[in-house]
């Protein structure tokens, strides 16, 4: 029951992964421009 549950907040993982890495790589270059900046 609970291998079930971790699968498939895997599962959630696994489809929000994309999201989450455009979100990480935007963030990342705004860092990186604020720090250009300064």
């Amino acid at each position: 029951m609970l291998f079930s549950r971790i699968r498939s907040k895997w599962k959630l993982k696994c489809s929000w992964k994309r999201i989450a890495l455009i979100l990480s790589i935007s963030l990342f270059g705004l860092l990186l421009s604020v720090v250009a900046i300064d």
